[in-house]
């Protein structure tokens, strides 16, 4: 339960100021309470949150740093450029938040719930984001290195241009997942992408791809991926299930395909890229057709 004495300080701007002042060392416990206005002091460092209710906020540009909001609820609330670094996230709620350019870097969001949220340009550097639920989730353009992705359920989530260097994604579920320009070869797996969920993911069209050159696919559940205009020379592909997968100027220079499952028959191989005779046949229609 929230400290009532800390709970009639943090509404009175001025005592609040002159209170944290005067007692730096002491963390305001603020857990349990409500917030349903717009009213919240500049200085919330370190100021246990957990268990709270957050409704209809403005927090944006607002600076978290070092907050316990574990469990914590967030229902319409933008947070555009809010700072949660080194903040204490597991559990939390951001379902349908708009966080876009937010400073999550070495927080701890395990098991929090981002479900469609808009977070296109944060910040998580080197947060753990562990089994956290971020499904269609856009998290475009977010800076990812070093983070903990370890079995984030990211289905129909887009990630596209995302910086994942150094990142673990060991077991997480990209299934349907748009990861065009994500440069997934440089995580802490290198070109071995056995241990993600890829079936349905998006690699590239017309103008942004994903390098997989030299990707370690080998058995891999690839079933309806994109890989329009996709780098996969030298890539392992023995024994993945390709059935449903777009090809579309896809190179395929010494790629290992033995015992993959595909439609060989739809397939055409021409100076090194492989695309399908269907798509290819469309498009020339439609040029006929202009």
């Amino acid at each position: 339960m929230a400290n009532k004495e800390h709970v009639s300080l943090f509404f009175n701007l001025k005592k609040w100021v002159d209170w944290r002042r005067s007692h730096p060392d002491i963390v305001p416990d603020l857990s349990t309470m409500e917030f349903d206005d717009d009213f919240i002091p500049a200085d919330v460092h370190h100021v246990n949150f957990s268990w709270t209710q957050w409704k209809n906020i403005n927090l944006c540009g607002h600076d978290f740093w070092g907050c316990q909001f574990s469990y914590a609820v967030f229902r319409h609330c933008s947070m555009v450029e809010a700072s949660f670094e080194g903040a204490d996230l597991r559990h939390a709620d951001f379902c349908f938040i708009g966080c876009d350019g937010a400073n999550l870097s070495h927080a701890n969001a395990q098991e929090a719930f981002f479900i469609n949220a808009r977070a296109s340009d944060t910040c998580c550097t080197g947060a753990n984001l562990a089994h956290a639920t971020l499904r269609n989730a856009h998290f475009n353009s977010a800076d990812l290195r070093y983070a903990n992705l370890r079995n984030v359920e990211a289905s129909r989530s887009m990630f596209v241009c995302a910086n994942v260097r150094g990142a673990d994604l060991t077991g997480s579920d990209f299934r349907y997942a748009d990861l065009r320009g994500a440069n997934l070869l440089e995580t802490l797996s290198g070109n071995d992408l056995t241990g993600m969920k890829l079936r349905g993911a998006i690699f590239g069209d017309a103008f942004v791809t994903t390098d997989l050159q030299g990707a370690h696919l080998r058995g891999a559940d690839l079933q309806d991926v994109d890989l329009t205009g996709v780098d996969l020379q030298h890539a392992d592909l023995s024994g993945a299930d390709l059935r449903g997968a777009t090809f579309y100027h896809t190179q395929v220079a010494d790629t290992l395909f033995e015992d993959a499952l595909l439609d060989q028959e739809a397939l055409l191989f021409h100076d090194g890229m492989l695309s399908l005779h269907e798509l290819l046949e469309n498009r020339q229609d439609s040029e006929d057709n202009s």
